[in-house]
């Protein structure tokens, strides 16, 4: 475009020298002097246009510099969230890995206790099947009637702790009955013994009281009694005491309000009472059998 006016100029200048020669006319002039001042405003134009048009540029250039920037750091974010994502799931899953292991060893530990448990519902069971506790008067079956009676002793340890604090030093059974229309009794213990035997036996002891068919009953009533600590591990080994004779006044018809009592302070110690062999899970089973010998 400048090279475009110079020659115009030149033109101009060499126009303006012929004319001058030739005489020409003024007019002409002034038409090659406009044309060359519109020329040059256009450059002028142009000029400012390309300054315009750097400036956008620069401009444009600038956005897409900071956009591409945040681009990039979306980008670098999203691959970071993924990096987070893969060490949250690899934690997850060792995690579960663990408690699966812990889960496992749960269950380890239950099976045997879920064995122990059914193996003291089968011993409940066979008691039940034996003991005359929800029968009181049981069955005569001949002149030298026998009845037997087995007591479940649930937390036996609780028991003997309780009577050493002096909390509860006896505990007694539920009442039975020697025969049909006989004598009704209980047993009773001092679970952390009595007399010389305290704190070293387990003490036991018979009680006769006056039953609802005392009146009826045929008076005195002659009867032994064994006590035993039940086997649980192989049901063979029962450790077994005989009481002392009853007092004469123990076979005699009790009077009411009284009570006659008579046992073993020194039945068995606690050490063998607690053994694995007498005692599982904290249970404890005591068998009286009665024998009546006359009537």
């Amino acid at each position: 475009m400048e090279s475009l006016i110079k020659r115009l100029e030149e033109e101009h200048s060499k126009t303006s020298c012929s004319a001058e020669s030739v005489g020409s006319t003024e007019p002409q002039q002034k038409i090659v002097k406009d044309l060359c001042s519109a020329i040059q405003s256009i450059n002028v134009d142009l000029q400012t246009s390309k300054v315009h048009s750097e400036a956008k540029l620069k401009s444009m250039q600038k956005t897409i510099d900071t956009y591409s920037s945040k681009v990039q750091s979306v980008m670098d974010k999203q691959i970071h969230s993924e990096d987070k994502i893969k060490n949250m799931q690899k934690t997850i899953d060792s995690y579960s890995s663990k408690m699966q292991s812990v889960g496992d060893k749960i269950m380890a530990t239950l099976k045997p206790l879920h064995k122990t448990n059914a193996t003291k519902k089968a011993s409940k069971k066979a008691a039940s099947e034996t003991a005359s506790v929800n029968y009181p008067i049981p069955e005569i079956t001949n002149s030298d009637s026998v009845t037997e009676f087995i007591w479940e002793l649930e937390k036996f340890p609780t028991m003997v702790q309780n009577a050493k604090s002096g909390k509860t030093a006896i505990v007694y059974s539920n009442p039975f009955f020697s025969h049909r229309f006989g004598c009704k009794m209980c047993l009773k213990i001092y679970p952390h013994g009595c007399g010389d035997f305290h704190t070293t036996h387990l003490s036991v002891y018979l009680v006769v009281q006056k039953g609802p068919m005392a009146n009826i009953s045929v008076w005195p009533i002659c009867y032994i009694v064994d006590v035993m600590l039940l086997d649980q591990k192989n049901g063979k080994s029962h450790f077994v005491k005989k009481l002392p004779c009853a007092p004469l006044h123990a076979e005699q018809k009790p009077v009411t309000g009284k009570f006659v009592e008579w046992g073993c302070k020194g039945f068995a110690p606690l050490g063998t009472v607690q053994d694995n062999t007498y005692m599982v899970n904290n249970t404890v089973f005591i068998k009286a059998v009665v024998s009546i010998t006359s009537r």
